[in-house]
This record gives C-alpha cells, structure tokens and sequence, in this order.
C-alpha cells in the first residue's frame, strides 16, 4: 500500500512523539500512501499526551494508526512490515525500541541523545554500513528530510531491484 514508518515505546513525553506529529504533515504531502504505525504502551500519567496522538491521527484518516497496549501479536510483524523506524526521543538513556528494529533489519531514524547516538551508525557518516540518519533533538525540520530521505532512498533501491536495472557500482 505504501512505505510504513513504525514507531514502538512508551507514552511519554521523553519519546518525542509531539517533534514527530509536527514533520508528520510533510511527510504525508511527500509520499500520499505512507502508513504510520505507533504501537505504545499507555499511562496513566500521559493521558493528555494520548488524546492529542488520537486527535492526530483522526485527520490522516487514511495514513495514521496509533495502537495502545502491550500488542504482542502484532509486534514483530509490524517491523517485519516496515519500511523505516522513527526514535525521536528528546533524551534516551539506552534506546531499546531502535536496537529491535535494527534486529530486524529496519533502518531508524533517531536523534542524537544518549543510547541512540551511541547505537545507530549514521549513513551520511557510513554509507555502507550505516543502519540510519540522526537528528538534533526537538527538530521537526530535520525529522521530516531524514524520513523521506531515507524514504526516498529506499524507494529507489526498490525500484532498481524490481526494474532489475544495472547499479553503478565503482568498487
């Protein structure tokens, strides 16, 4: 149906949920059949939070699906679904949720705090062996290129493989 970014974690406002919903609408206008899937664990102290993730997705009718709960049944084939994996996390002491999608060979777009820098190898840094993009923390701006770059990207690599096209390779 389209490229599926996945986003896994707490409801917490430490998880930057709110830097993602404000790169959301670029996203949306950039690839119209993008499919964003949050799947969190709820609380009770963060219930405001949740309302305005809700009040989000109801106008992306079609592209935006947040599902509460320890959903086990669907965890593991929602990253074997998805296309990108996005941490926004304003601070990440170790960033288990990135370390299960890179597990399951989904590159992840995150920021530069704590676990997370210290995990993911950045693409432009390490384009053969990167495993995402960082970003500056509490940015929007960035977020929303580096998802669809990495979109972008992954669309083209896609096409080439199926068109079964000949890829420049200088090595």
């Amino acid at each position: 149906d389209g490229p599926m970014i996945l986003i896994t974690g707490r409801v917490s406002n430490q998880k930057g949920l709110d830097t993602f919903i404000h790169a959301m609408p670029y996203v949306v206008e950039k690839f119209p059949d993008v499919r964003i899937v949050m799947l969190l664990i709820p609380s009770e102290f963060d219930v405001s939070l949740m309302r305005y993730l809700c009040y989000e997705a109801k106008k992306y009718p079609d592209n935006f699906r947040v599902v509460f709960g320890p959903c086990r049944s669907i965890f593991f084939l929602a990253h074997l679904a998805s296309d990108v994996d996005c941490s926004p996390s304003h601070w990440e002491p170790f960033g288990i949720n990135a370390l299960e999608a890179m597990a399951s060979r989904i590159p992840v777009v995150a920021t530069y705090v704590g676990g997370l820098q210290e995990s993911i190898i950045h693409l432009e840094d390490n384009p053969d062996a990167g495993t995402g993009l960082l970003c500056p923390v509490r940015d929007s701006e960035s977020l929303k290129y580096a998802l669809t770059s990495l979109l972008s990207t992954m669309m083209i690599t896609e096409y080439i493989s199926v068109r079964n096209l000949p890829r420049d390779n200088p090595r």
